[in-house]
């Protein structure tokens, strides 16, 4: 893997993670007001996308990896990332942690990394690549 190849990986996955932490820094989101429990699929949708990213760069980093490998790892990074967010919440005027959302993180990561996993798998094998 270049350092270039590298630091496009990693750095969508550090990139990302600022987008969500400035999101939740934010008092209220006006997309998501008015519309109960809307905000479940929106932590779903935002953590299946960090879930992709980081597996896209794991799978970058240790090609071998199996996907069950690649889609646990990715798992416990959004798990971990999710709870941090939650905690980062409770201290922001008008949000609090929610173990509803945490669990909605971390089934959007791993829905996010499997995706990436299934995605790889069907391009690989249709591009003829072996490694």
């Amino acid at each position: 893997m270049t350092t270039i190849s590298r630091l496009f990986a990693w750095g969508s996955v550090a990139l990302y993670c600022l987008f969500i932490f400035f999101i939740s820094s934010q008092s209220q989101l006006p997309l998501l007001e008015g519309v109960p429990e809307n905000d479940k699929a929106a932590h779903m949708a935002e953590y299946a996308v960090l879930g992709w990213l980081f597996a896209r760069a794991l799978r970058r980093e240790r090609p071998r990896l199996s996907i069950g490998a690649l889609v646990f790892f990715s798992a416990v990074f959004v798990a971990t990332y999710g709870a941090s967010d939650e905690w980062h919440q409770a201290y922001v005027l008008g949000r609090y942690a929610d173990r509803l959302d945490f669990l909605a993180d971390l089934g959007g990561g791993a829905l996010g990394a499997f995706g990436y996993a299934v995605w790889f798998a069907v391009w690989r094998r249709g591009e003829g690549h072996t490694h």
